[in-house]
């Protein structure tokens, strides 16, 4: 079905809080996620919101299923801390597509 059409969507955001950010730039990656949520028509029948975190290794911060409200997903959000460390997108790829996206 098209997005477009129907308002329905999944969508996990893989966030980057390894070196390759900085923590000086982590609050202005935070701000973005929420102004993006904030455009969103969230609810367990419209658009679901889960999200990754990654450095060296990557961690669910939450699932598409666990926050139904923007405010929710929001401060989830400004929970996410900066890491450090190397950069490992492709386990935070895999860790999505075979963890997030199961929900």
């Amino acid at each position: 079905m098209c997005l477009a059409c129907t308002g329905l969507a999944d969508i996990v955001f893989v966030i980057d809080a390894s070196d390759s950010t900085r923590i000086e730039r982590f609050p202005h990656v935070r701000q973005l996620l929420s102004e993006v949520v904030e455009q969103m028509d969230l609810g367990s029948e419209r658009v679901r919101v889960g999200a990754v975190k990654f450095a060296q290794n990557a961690s669910v911060q939450f699932h598409l299923d666990t926050h139904t409200s923007k405010h929710d997903v929001m401060a989830a959000f400004d929970r996410i801390t900066f890491v450090g460390g190397r950069t490992n997108i492709s386990g935070a790829i895999w860790l999505t597509v075979c963890t997030v996206c199961s929900s």
